[in-house]
């Protein structure tokens, strides 16, 4: 279930649209990340952030570790 403080503090930092995904793992995140970075134009990838939260601290690090790799590809390939 996705973290109702993460979802908060998101909207408090006033963020303009907010989407929450449980049940994330190293073996989906993938499908997310393609689907936030190659949906937008490049001069719009700046806009986007993949905020990986939660109780369990090392799930998430697995589980940014896959999109942190997705990202840096993508933003290279751009340069």
């Amino acid at each position: 279930m996705p973290s109702s403080f993460d979802r908060v503090v998101a909207v408090d930092a006033g963020v303009d649209e907010l989407f929450s995904y449980g049940g994330v793992t190293p073996d989906n995140v993938e499908t997310l990340v393609h689907g936030a970075i190659f949906t937008r134009k490049p001069s719009d990838l700046v806009n986007t952030a993949i905020f990986v939260g939660g109780s369990n601290v090392a799930a998430g690090e697995r589980s940014s570790k896959p999109s942190r790799s997705l990202c840096s590809v993508h933003s290279r390939s751009r340069s």
